[in-house]
């Protein structure tokens, strides 16, 4: 139901901002920020045993965090009210967890790709050269590769190296930003802005993309039961009649975190009524 509301709100959004963009006062943005870690979960430990011996470290975080840059198109209806589209892709940092033994190692990494569009309800006011404003809205993420995941594993050494990919499905969830517009003439704005975006994703398949031990390729003797994943709601198997090698194995469905919080700097470019750039004239 979230997530049909979300796509609702984008088209209405777009429908919106391109009937009454060259009517009133429209705009672009490009910007560029990074994303720290909220809302985050538990992901491994870094465990390391001596034999005599062993000290446990918990690992935690978002997929969220990272860097991000996009694009943003927007329009005022007043002084006071507009509305904004923006685009945005998030580079996300890797979250990362090794396990020692006396007699080898377990490594792990998690890393998202994301592109993000977020439809907003803008309200700004204050001075004509410092203008404060705040926005708000839905955040939907979409990508053919949304999230990687590498296990290695090294034992007494034998090196078995394993990637998967996540794919499908759509990440909904909702954003929320305060800034200041600082102008630099008619045309341009410079601004600054902290955000917040609460957002998970749970992707509709899985299929792992290597497989190798001692650097001798693996995957290819793999049935697809083994190497592929879709993931659902629920599902039933009868032991009787199992399903065949031959078709991805089906798992609970599961959610990653991509929520963040993080700074976004950024040039606003400003048109006039009639759709032309503004240009000051001293």
């Amino acid at each position: 139901m979230k997530k049909n509301i979300s796509i609702l709100f984008v088209i209405v959004s777009i429908v919106m901002i391109s009937t009454t963009a060259f009517s009133q006062g429209a705009y672009i943005k490009a910007e560029g920020g990074y994303g720290f870690n909220m809302a985050s979960v538990s992901y491994g430990s870094n465990y390391t045993s001596t034999g005599t011996s062993s000290t446990s470290e918990e690992i935690h975080g978002s997929l969220g965090k990272g860097v991000n840059f996009g694009a943003s198109f927007g329009v005022m209806f007043n002084e006071n009210i507009g509305a904004e589209l923006g685009v945005s892709y998030l580079l996300g940092s890797a979250l990362k967890y090794k396990d020692s033994y006396i007699w080898g190692t377990y490594e792990g990494s998690a890393k998202g790709r994301m592109l993000r569009i977020s439809p907003s309800l803008v309200i700004t006011g204050g001075l004509e050269g410092v203008k404060p404003y705040a926005r708000f809205g839905f955040v939907l993420g979409v990508g053919s590769k949304i999230l990687t995941e590498d296990i290695d594993r090294d034992i007494s050494g034998d090196v078995d190296i394993m990637k998967w990919e996540y794919t499908g499905g759509i990440a909904t969830g909702f954003s929320g930003a305060a800034g200041v517009n600082f102008s630099l003439s008619r045309s341009f704005t410079l601004f600054l802005e902290a955000n917040l975006i609460s957002m998970s994703y749970a992707p509709k398949k899985g299929v792992m993309t290597e497989n190798s031990y001692n650097g001798v390729d693996q995957l290819s003797g793999l049935t697809a039961s083994q190497k592929e994943v879709e993931y659902v709601k629920e599902y039933t198997i009868d032991w009787s009649n199992p399903p065949p090698d031959s078709q991805p194995q089906k798992a609970l469905k599961f959610y990653f975190p991509f929520s963040s919080a993080g700074l976004t700097l950024g040039l606003t470019i400003r048109f006039n009524k009639s759709g032309k750039e503004e240009i000051l004239v001293d």
